[in-house]
C-alpha cells in the first residue's frame, strides 16, 4: 500500500473535517522519519517507504483511534457551572431588589429575567462555543475596524448612555479585544518590532473607541486588557524577546498612554476630575458621598447576618454596589460565596485555555477571560473603598436582567458580551485537539 492510499483510508475514518489535514500531516511526518531510519540501515528509498507504511499498522484501526482523539469535545463541567451560576445570579438580584425595589422577591419577575436574559445569554454562549474561533483570527485588523465602525454608527443612532454606563459599548469593546488577541498572534516572533506594532495598534483602537463612545472606564479596561494579553505572549517568549526585556517594554507604554490619552480625558471632564480629587483628599468629600454612605451600611454586619439597615434599593446601587447590598442584607459570607464562585469560574476557564494546542487559542481565550475578570476586580476594589466609585457591574450577578428597572439595554449589552466571552473560552477548549499550531489560521506576514 502506498503512502497516499494509506492516508486516504486513515482520514476517511475521521468525522471531523477540520482535523483530517492535521492528522494526515502528523502521520506523513512520522512515516518520513521512519523512512529515513530504514534508509540508514541500507534499504533503498522505495522499500524503506513501503516498510514505513506497513509499520504504521491497520489504516482503519489507526483512523478510528485518531477519530476518538482529534474531534471537538465540550467542556461540560464549565458549561453547566456557568448555567447554574447565571440562574443563581438572577435569583440573588431579585432577592435584593425585587420588582418594586423594596426587597420583595417576585417570582414572575425572576422568571421573566430567566427567559429574557439568562436563557438568551446561555444560547449565545453555546452558539459561540460551536464556532471555530480560528475564523475570527484570520482577519483580525479588518474585523476590529468593522466592529469599531458598528460602535460608531450605534452611538450616532442611539446616543450616549447616561452617567458613564456601559450600554452596548461594552459589547463592542469585548469583541474588539477578541480580535486584538488574534492581532498579537499575527505579530509573534517579530521581536521588538512586533511589540511596538501591537502597542501602536492598541493605542489606535483605544483612540478610535474613545472618539466613538468616550467612556473612560471602558476604555481604560480595554487598554489594560490589551497589555495583559501582550504580557501573556511576552511571558511565554512568543515575541522572540526575553521576558525580562519584553515585559518592561510593554508596561512602560502605560506612562506614555497616560500622558497622551487617559490623563487629558480625565482632566477635561470636570465632574470626573473633581470626584477623583475628592476621593484622594477626604472620604467626607461631597464627590465621594455614595462610597461613604454604603460603607456605613456594612459597619455592623457579621459573617451570617446583615446590619438590619437597607440602602436605597434602586438599580444604580444594586448594580454598582452589589457586594455592599449583599453584605448589608445577608452578611459577609454571602459576598465571600459570590467571589468564590467567580474565582472558580476564572480557574476553570484558565485551565481550559492552558490546554489549548496553539497560541491563537491561548491569546484569544485570555482576551475573553480578562475582559470579564478585570471588571470583577475593580467592582470588588471600589465596593471596599480602595477605588473611586465607578459604573462597573459584577458580571452574572448585578447585571442579571433586561427589564427597564434593571437598566435596559445596558444590561442586555453587557450580558451578551459576558456570555460571548465565555463562549470563546469554551470554543478554545472544544477544538483544542482539532486545530494545531502548524495550521495557518492568521496572517503569517503582516
Amino acid at each position: 500500500m502506498r503512502e497516499t492510499e494509506y492516508l486516504e483510508i486513515v482520514t476517511g475514518q475521521i468525522r471531523c473535517k477540520k482535523a483530517r489535514d492535521m492528522v494526515a500531516e502528523e502521520l506523513r511526518q512520522h512515516m518520513e522519519d521512519q523512512t529515513a531510519k530504514y534508509m540508514e540501515f541500507g534499504m533503498n528509498e522505495e522499500d524503506a517507504r513501503q516498510k514505513a507504511v506497513e509499520q504504521m499498522g491497520d489504516p482503519v484501526l489507526v483512523g478510528t483511534q485518531m477519530d476518538c482523539i482529534h474531534r471537538p469535545g465540550m467542556d461540560k463541567s464549565t458549561f453547566l457551572f456557568i448555567c447554574l451560576m447565571s440562574v443563581f445570579g438572577a435569583f440573588l438580584w431579585h432577592i435584593l431588589a425585587g420588582r418594586d425595589g423594596g426587597g420583595i422577591f417576585d417570582l414572575g419577575a425572576f422568571t421573566k429575567t430567566l427567559v429574557s436574559s439568562c436563557l438568551p445569554g446561555i444560547l449565545i454562549m453555546f452558539l459561540v462555543m460551536r464556532m471555530d474561533y480560528t475564523l475570527l483570527g484570520r482577519h483580525p485588523f479588518a474585523a476590529a475596524l468593522m466592529v469599531i465602525g458598528f460602535a460608531w454608527i450605534y452611538n450616532l443612532q442611539s446616543g450616549y448612555p447616561l452617567n458613564g454606563k456601559y450600554g452596548m459599548n461594552y459589547l463592542f469593546l469585548a469583541f474588539v479585544m477578541f480580535f486584538y488577541g488574534a492581532a498579537v498572534y499575527a505579530f509573534r516572533e517579530k521581536g521588538y518590532k512586533g511589540i511596538f506594532i501591537c502597542l501602536m495598534w492598541l493605542f489606535v483602537q483605544t483612540v478610535l473607541l474613545f472618539l466613538s463612545s468616550g467612556h473612560f472606564v471602558n476604555l481604560f479596561n480595554f487598554y489594560m486588557n490589551g497589555l495583559l494579553v501582550m504580557s501573556v505572549a511576552a511571558w511565554k517568549g512568543w515575541f522572540g524577546v526575553e521576558r525580562k526585556k519584553a515585559l518592561p517594554a510593554i508596561w512602560g507604554s502605560v506612562t506614555v498612554s497616560a500622558c497622551f490619552l487617559f490623563l487629558p480625558g480625565l482632566i477635561s471632564n470636570g465632574y470626573r476630575w473633581q470626584r477623583m480629587q475628592g476621593w484622594f483628599q477626604t472620604a467626607n468629600s461631597q464627590f465621594n458621598y455614595v462610597t461613604s454612605r454604603i460603607q456605613e451600611e456594612v459597619s455592623g454586619a457579621g459573617l451570617l447576618h446583615g446590619t438590619g439597615n437597607s440602602m436605597p434599593a434602586d438599580s444604580h446601587n444594586q448594580n454598582e454596589y452589589f457586594l455592599i447590598s449583599l453584605i448589608s442584607r445577608h452578611g459577609y459570607l454571602a459576598a465571600f460565596l459570590i467571589m468564590a464562585l467567580l474565582g472558580i469560574l476564572f480557574f476553570l476557564l484558565m485551565k481550559g485555555i492552558k490546554n489549548a494546542k496553539n497560541r491563537l487559542g491561548t491569546l484569544m481565550g485570555c482576551a475573553a477571560v480578562f475582559s470579564l475578570m478585570l471588571p470583577v476586580l475593580e467592582h470588588l476594589l471600589y465596593n471596599i473603598g480602595l477605588l473611586p466609585a465607578g459604573a462597573l457591574v459584577l458580571p452574572f450577578f448585578s447585571a442579571a436582567g433586561s427589564d427597564a428597572y434593571l437598566q435596559g439595554s445596558y444590561c442586555a449589552g453587557a450580558i451578551f458580551a459576558y456570555y460571548a466571552a465565555m463562549g470563546i473560552c469554551l470554543s478554545v477548549y472544544r477544538i483544542r485537539n482539532v486545530v494545531s499550531e502548524k495550521r495557518r489560521v492568521c496572517y503569517e506576514n503582516v
